[in-house]
């Protein structure tokens, strides 16, 4: 799950990049794609703070690494949710490393409520982090 997540993360922001000159409507009133630069995390939050950020998704690797026993990567569920958050972690601090900022290009509206910016990474953290505050902690079927 990692590799499929950060390679796909890569891919995505790679070709949004590239091609996204304009905003593309998909969904009118809903999802659009467009490029925005981020050097903050979520909702733009610690802009600036690039080297803070780099160093929170290092030491949140790593502590992963080190208590990998303990979350229980034995079975399925768990494995798939640290793949989530590790692949996203390591996407967004690929991007931090190489150029300062990540690319964000997803932009949802709802109603009245604009959803900020986001990628591939940032949704595979949230659904990562779901999960682990939802799993059974060791009752999950094994691989």
């Amino acid at each position: 799950m990692f590799a499929v997540v950060f390679l796909l993360d890569q891919v995505t922001k790679l070709l949004a990049a590239r091609f996204l000159a304009e905003p593309q409507t998909l969904i009118p009133g809903f999802l659009r794609l467009v490029v925005a630069y981020n050097d903050g995390a979520a909702w733009n939050l610690l802009s600036g703070r690039r080297f803070f950020l780099i160093a929170l998704s290092i030491m949140a690797l790593l502590l992963g690494f080190f208590f990998r026993k303990r979350l229980g990567f034995e079975y399925l569920a768990n494995q798939i949710a640290i793949g989530l958050v590790c692949g996203g972690l390591m996407g967004n601090l690929l991007d931090r490393l190489r150029t300062g900022f990540v690319i964000d290009f997803i932009d949802i509206h709802l109603a009245l409520y604009h959803w900020p910016t986001f990628n591939v990474a940032d949704s595979a953290l949230c659904i990562g982090t779901v999960l682990i505050a939802f799993w059974d902690h060791g009752k999950s079927p094994k691989k």
